[in-house]
This record gives C-alpha cells, sequence and structure tokens, in this order.
C-alpha cells in the first residue's frame, strides 16, 4: 500500500479517485483539467492510497489556510474516503498519518477535520490518530449558490 500526494501530473489517477469512490447520484466527476488546474493549487491537498498494482482503494483532501494573525497556517482535513473493500485494513489511518506529517512539514498551528458525534468509524479514527475531541457540540451552518 501506497499513499502520496497528487500533483498537476496525476490528474487521471486524481480524477479516477473521485469517480470510484466519491461519486454518488448524479454528480459529474471532474475533468482531467478541472483535476490538474486544482491540484496546482499549493493550498490544495489530495492524498492518494494505491493497493498493489495501482489499484485506488482510498483519498483524502485537505485544504491549507493561512491565519490572519500570522501564527502559521492550519490545515483543514475535509474528507476522506476509502474503498469498502478496503476498510479495515488500515488505509484510513495510513492517510490521517499522511495527512498529519504534511501538516508538520508546512508548520500548520493546528489541523482539524470535523465529523458527526454519530459517525463512530470517523470518530475512532480519528482518535486512533492522536486527535482530540472537542467537548463542544458544534453546528453546521452551510450556504449553496443556488439557494436564492
Amino acid at each position: 500500500m501506497k499513499v502520496r500526494r497528487l500533483t498537476p501530473a496525476d490528474a487521471d489517477l486524481g480524477a479516477s479517485l473521485i469517480a470510484k469512490l466519491k461519486l454518488r447520484g448524479d454528480a459529474a466527476a471532474p475533468t482531467r483539467s478541472q483535476m490538474s488546474a486544482w491540484l496546482a493549487d499549493p493550498c490544495h491537498i489530495l492524498l492518494a492510497a494505491v493497493a498493489d498494482g495501482d489499484a485506488p482503494v482510498g483519498y483524502a483532501v485537505a485544504y491549507l489556510m493561512e491565519r490572519v494573525d500570522g501564527t502559521g497556517p492550519m490545515l483543514f482535513f475535509y474528507e476522506i474516503e476509502v474503498a469498502p473493500s478496503a476498510r479495515r485494513r488500515g488505509v484510513g489511518r495510513l492517510l490521517v498519518a499522511e495527512m498529519r506529517r504534511i501538516a508538520e512539514h508546512v508548520g500548520a498551528v493546528k489541523m482539524w477535520v470535523e465529523t458527526d458525534r454519530s459517525n463512530m468509524p470517523a470518530r475512532a479514527l480519528y482518535s486512533d490518530g492522536q486527535g482530540q475531541e472537542s467537548d463542544e457540540l458544534s453546528v453546521v451552518y452551510t450556504w449553496y449558490a443556488d439557494a436564492a
């Protein structure tokens, strides 16, 4: 199993990961050019977990954000997905560990991820990766472009 950060040269693999592991319903897969442009931004992080034989089995997405107070960047760990056939085999732990390594490498003052309290597998994964669970009950507000 290999986990690595994708670059614009890996646009085909990135688009394939999203198409195979994330998309549900009628959402469209990113094109190669869309994925290449997204990966070209150094603040965008897409990790790929690839099994022997180059079969993609998982990914994680994060965004680096500079703090307004100049104390250093933060890493928002946005999502993680592992193929059902590869779950409970350490893929998620490898992705979390690599994301932590990247956060340390860029000098991030913190890395965070949000999940539902009812999502026990995610909570176990993040706790196993030395994440500290907040005592606060978060409320998430969402604004959609088409909700005028």
